[in-house]
């Protein structure tokens, strides 16, 4: 069971999101509005999946992320809980698990103190992942490009190394992450060197 977000200490960026109406932080990637994706050609990148879902005004889908905004962490190293840079000096951290056979992530990474929080409080996490789950501090990211094969269906992808002009064809989901210089803790041990204290 997972802790009360209301007691336990937050980090100051965390605190500074976006909230539910129970009060509740709404982290940066987290997708807002029913299905608001749409396919559209951009310069940059090609046939893109494009999302216009607001933080501000939108109902959070906390099942979903964002593909703007998860795209936009992993691009400029952003924190994908609460949407602040990673600095050079910081470990670039990631609590998922890679896609199968890989060490590719979709989620982008997060700061240390971000998500150690969210494994003490968010309820995804805490039915996810038990105190064995391993969690990778990068001292660097690299990023290329998961294309949706199917735009029916999401997990259908081809992956790209990142601007590879034959890929523009194929519609941008997300931007995948391959950590660099990487070590592994478990959660339990991660949470107890990193969660925030009063």
């Amino acid at each position: 069971m997972p802790a009360a977000w209301r007691t336990m200490p937050m980090p100051e960026t965390v605190a500074a999101l976006p909230r539910t109406a129970q009060g509740m932080p709404v982290p940066f990637t987290v997708s807002r509005g029913h299905d608001p994706e749409r396919i559209a050609y951009r310069e940059e990148t090609g046939l893109t999946v494009v999302c216009h879902c607001d933080p501000h005004t939108d109902k959070p889908v906390f099942s979903a992320q964002c593909p703007e905004r998860q795209r936009q962490c992993a691009k400029d190293g952003l924190c994908s809980v609460c949407g602040q840079h990673i600095s050079e000096e910081d470990y670039s951290v990631f609590g998922g698990l890679p896609l199968p056979g890989t060490n590719l992530y979709m989620e982008a990474a997060a700061h240390t103190e971000c998500l150690s929080y969210a494994f003490k409080v968010c309820p995804v996490l805490a039915r996810e992942s038990g105190p064995d789950h391993p969690v990778v501090l990068a001292a660097g990211v690299r990023t290329c490009e998961a294309r949706l094969v199917d735009t029916s269906d999401p997990n259908t992808i081809l992956i790209f190394r990142h601007g590879d002009p034959q890929g523009r064809v194929i519609p941008l989901q997300f931007y995948l992450s391959q950590p660099i210089r990487a070590r592994v803790l478990d959660r339990d041990s991660f949470v107890a060197r990193f969660l925030p204290k009063d």
